[in-house]
């Protein structure tokens, strides 16, 4: 919990506890490979964690609608 109090550091809003960053730093995909890129690091990420052995066993993963299209 230490860790979550130390963002909130000098932060306006008088939180507690933060765990995602505020900030936004979009990025606009110019290409398919691009677009193709950035989904496929989202639907891996929970194979990463360790939760699932497939992207699709995620419960909450769009992956599986990407490989039906």
């Amino acid at each position: 919990m230490d860790l979550f109090s130390y963002f909130t550091v000098g932060k306006k809003d008088k939180q507690t506890y933060q765990i995602w960053q505020h900030d936004s730093h979009p990025v606009e995909l110019y290409s398919e490979h691009g677009v193709s890129q950035k989904l496929d690091y989202i639907h891996l990420n929970p194979v990463r964690a360790g939760f699932v052995e497939k992207p699709g066993d995620w419960k909450y993963n769009s992956a599986p609608f990407y490989a039906a299209t």
